[in-house]
Parts: structure tokens; C-alpha cells; sequence
């Protein structure tokens, strides 16, 4: 699948001059005003490219972020844009192959992964969603945001200008891992209550409330098992920058 940088047929370091002109080239080119003495097939495989191009336009000014790791594991790919054939002002994935190495933070304060977003759709605070999947022969650090809804951006007054910087790995290893490990982590900019059970505590068995940690990886591996945490290990609250924030984790298995 091409991404955005293919379709406007631009190198992935052009500058914001050069990709404009290359949405107004082919936005011009595909517009069903300009395409009225072409067969019908034809204008409407235009039109879809057109609508596509618009949505593309949209991700493009809408999300402004940089990710990058330190000491312990390094990038094993050049990562590009992600695929941008939907509306990805709501949400945005990309994932990251890398390594893990022998280096070491230089201070207790630093963290393994830095995620500076310098802006959002519609300037909205966002949450993250961090996935660390380990198998033997490979490691895809896949960073998820999330913009915040209507009624949760109007509790939120700083801006969306921000940077997540955390640990990536809460450091198990666990010896039951026969087929892949997960550590997954959300960050959220306001108290993440849906993640818990009517008992305000951390769901065990199979009955995770939907929007956790364990939700997410139980869609995606049927058969992972998880590390029993402690309420307050699973939901720490947090400051960074003297912001508030809450993280949820969850370390899987199967």
C-alpha cells in the first residue's frame, strides 16, 4: 500500500512548500470538474483519488509528531508515514521495528522513548497508547494517539503542544513467553475510569472493561495470558513537566 508520499510522488523529506504543491497538482488534476469529457469508469476513479487526496490533505495538517528512542534499543528501519487512505483525525498507529542494545540511560530521569507532538486535529489534547511486542526474532515498538472527544477536550485548558516521554518496557521477561510478550501502556491526559471495573478495581479473568490494556491485546491475541498487577501498579498518576497524567499497563504473553 503507497503511502501519501508515493501518491504525490514526492521525496519523504520534501518540504511543506513542495507537498502543498503536490496536493494542489493532483487535487486539480483529479477534481470531478476537471474530469466531465471522460468516460464514466474513468471519472469516477478520479473522483475516488480526489476524495482520497482530501483525506490525506486533512492527516497531513492535522498531526505534527516526532518519536524517538534512547540507549536501549536503536531503529533497524527507516520508518515512514504510515498508510493515510482513511480520516485519521480521531486516531493515528505507526509502528517501529528496532533492536534491543547493551546501552544504558545516563540518568534516572531520562526515558526510553520520546513522542514530542507539536500539533493535533482540531489542536485537541491526545492520549497515548504505547505497544512494545517482543518475539524471538523480532521487536515493533507501535505507538498509538488518540485525539480527546467533545465532551473530554472541554475539561482540558493546556495546550496540545506536548511531550510523552516514558519507559517502553516495564522490564519482565517472563519465562512462560513461548510465542511473543506484550507490554502495553496508555497514557491519558485526565482519569482513565472506564478502565476499571463498577468495583474501582483492575478486572481479572476474562472480563476486561473495554478501552484497557487487556482489552486491546485480548482482540488481538485470543490466548494471551497476563501478569496480575496491582491496582495501583496498573493505574499510577503521574506529572511530567508539572502536568498531570495517568498510565495504564498491562505485560502479556501467550
Amino acid at each position: 500500500m503507497p503511502t501519501h508520499y508515493d501518491m504525490l510522488r514526492i521525496a519523504p523529506n520534501a518540504d511543506e512548500a513542495a507537498i502543498k504543491k503536490a496536493y494542489r497538482r493532483l487535487a486539480l488534476t483529479h477534481h470531478p470538474d476537471k474530469t466531465l469529457h471522460l468516460p464514466d469508469d474513468e471519472r469516477a476513479q478520479r473522483g475516488k483519488i480526489f476524495k482520497l487526496l482530501n483525506v490525506n490533505f486533512t492527516n497531513h495538517h492535522g498531526w505534527d509528531f516526532s518519536i524517538e528512542v534512547l540507549k536501549k534499543f536503536k531503529f533497524v528501519s527507516q520508518h515512514v508515514v504510515p498508510v493515510l487512505q482513511q480520516d485519521a483525525r480521531s486516531e493515528i498507529s505507526i509502528g517501529l521495528r528496532m533492536v534491543r542494545t547493551q546501552g544504558a540511560l545516563n540518568h534516572d530521569f531520562m526515558k526510553e522513548v520520546v513522542v514530542n507532538i507539536a500539533k493535533s486535529p482540531g489542536a485537541r489534547q491526545t492520549a497515548l497508547s504505547s505497544m512494545l511486542i517482543e518475539t524471538h526474532d523480532s521487536v515493533v515498538l507501535r505507538i498509538s494517539l488518540a485525539t480527546a472527544n467533545d465532551e473530554a477536550q472541554q475539561g482540558l485548558s493546556v495546550s496540545p503542544s506536548w511531550q510523552w516521554a516514558f519507559d517502553a518496557d516495564l522490564g519482565y521477561l517472563n519465562t512462560l513467553c513461548r510465542k511473543v510478550r506484550v507490554t502495553h501502556l496508555m497514557f491519558w491526559p485526565m482519569n482513565p475510569a472506564h478502565a476499571f471495573t463498577e468495583a474501582n478495581n483492575v478486572s481479572s479473568q476474562e472480563l476486561y472493561p473495554i478501552g484497557s490494556p487487556m482489552a486491546c491485546l485480548k482482540a488481538e491475541y485470543p490466548d494471551m495470558q497476563f501478569v496480575q498487577m496491582s491496582s495501583g501498579f496498573y493505574c499510577q498518576e503521574q506529572s511530567w513537566a508539572s502536568r498531570k497524567l495517568w498510565r495504564l499497563a498491562a505485560y502479556g504473553f501467550v
